[in-house]
């Protein structure tokens, strides 16, 4: 992961653009969420592409053009997590 790691708060994993449906971390999946630096592009709510590695132990995503640093995720979805997880075990 040699790129400029961008930071993202709020943020979320959806399915896809159109569904915007939670998902878990994991890749082929987007991050939605809050960024203030993006190259060229205005500080605001960005979907990404799709995920190609995740660094959990760092707090780092990779998508196809961008390294993004994950901040403090969107409350509800952290919570939706933490439901998932449970149901789960």
């Amino acid at each position: 992961m040699n790129k400029l790691a961008i930071p993202i708060e709020s943020w979320a994993v959806v399915d896809s653009v159109s569904t915007q449906r939670w998902s878990p971390l994991e890749p082929g999946r987007r991050l939605m969420g809050w960024v203030s630096v993006h190259g060229d592009l205005p500080a605001g709510m960005i979907c990404t592409s799709a995920i190609l590695r995740i660094d959990e132990a760092e707090g780092l995503v990779e998508t196809r053009n961008t390294l993004y640093r994950l901040g403090h995720s969107n409350p509800d979805y952290a919570a939706w997590l933490r439901q998932s997880a449970s149901r789960a075990a």
